[in-house]
């Protein structure tokens, strides 16, 4: 089985590239290595892929997905499954740049779905894509139910996002090409970018520096979800593609967000210094999934725990600081 990746250096896509090569598949992807945040400078991205590197089932194509070279790729070789994770992430830099997320999320996936509607194989190829929870918007009802209505996005991220779901839709329609959309639902663990919440969280406790909680006086609730679960979805969701749905992939279990911040204090031996601040703009003050349909469907059960998450990733953070 032969599987395409599209930000395969990223946090998902190199946990995503690791699995699938230790079951046996064969994995090319692509990346840009692009500096994304200045906290997130490519050298890390360079350092996920840096095991595969040698391997003869990986191959890494260094190029944005929707370039000449790529999209060469795809329509020249039979794929059984592209699977497209590369973006532009985060909700609050969306608000100062939408005109990136709109063109990186959106505008460049049309050329991924045109290649797979050139390729003379796309008989045999399934798409898997990246969504997110972020798409719910500010929608009050828990938890989250795929059939919800969610035209109403509070962040260009989240729009681009919702966007992303109706072209493919489009795509499916016109191709009949198997597609699945998964919103995923705050992913966190190894190598997750430094930009993130709870890698700013654990850098800050370490280094003694202010926590900035927003929202409620921080009383906001995330889905978080550990790596391991995300990857595990991703790969039950691979064994049934078929016609157009979305699902999502969480715990189904929010944690409020000082709860979070203690527990990552305890692992560190530290005592976190927090500072109350507002809400943000495009932020929802609670994320929830409802995971009924996928373990239904593919008999999906998300495994650990945000204890035993935290756990682990402070202890990758304590080993990898260096």
């Amino acid at each position: 089985m032969k599987v395409f990746i599209t930000g395969i250096a990223g946090f998902i896509g190199s946990h995503l590239a690791d699995k699938l090569l230790s079951e046996g598949y064969e994995v090319w992807g692509c990346d840009t290595f692009e500096q994304y945040h200045p906290k997130y400078p490519s050298k890390l991205k360079r350092r996920n892929v840096s095991n595969n590197l040698n391997n003869p089932k990986y191959k890494l194509i260094e190029g944005d997905f929707s370039e000449e070279e790529v999209t060469k790729i795809i329509t020249t070789t039979a794929f059984d499954y592209v699977i497209h994770l590369a973006a532009h992430a985060g909700v609050r830099p969306s608000l100062d740049d939408p005109e990136k997320y709109y063109q990186n999320n959106l505008i460049k996936s049309l050329s991924l779905l045109r290649a797979l509607e050139n390729s003379p194989y796309r008989w045999r190829t399934k798409l898997i894509f990246a969504s997110s929870s972020s798409v719910y918007g500010g929608v009050k009802v828990f938890p989250w139910e795929e059939n919800m209505n969610v035209s109403k996005p509070l962040s260009p991220y989240a729009g681009s996002k919702k966007a992303l779901e109706e072209i493919c839709y489009t795509y499916h329609k016109l191709t009949d090409i198997p597609m699945l959309g998964l919103r995923f639902f705050t992913v966190y663990g190894p190598r997750q970018r430094p930009d993130m919440a709870i890698a700013k969280f654990t850098k800050a406790i370490d280094e003694g520096t202010p926590i900035r909680l927003y929202g409620s006086q921080g009383q906001t609730f995330r889905d978080y979800t550990y790596i391991s679960d995300i990857i595990e979805g991703i790969f039950c969701c691979m064994s049934d593609v078929k016609g157009f749905e979305i699902f999502n992939i969480g715990r189904g279990e929010p944690v409020e967000l000082h709860e979070m911040v203690a527990e990552i204090g305890m692992h560190m031996f530290k005592i976190p210094n927090c500072e109350e601040m507002e809400v943000q703009a495009g932020e929802p003050e609670k994320t929830q999934a409802s995971i009924s349909k996928i373990k239904e469907r593919y008999d999906y059960s998300p495994e650990v725990p945000y204890q035993e998450g935290i756990k682990r990733y402070v202890d990758w953070y304590q080993k990898s600081k260096n």
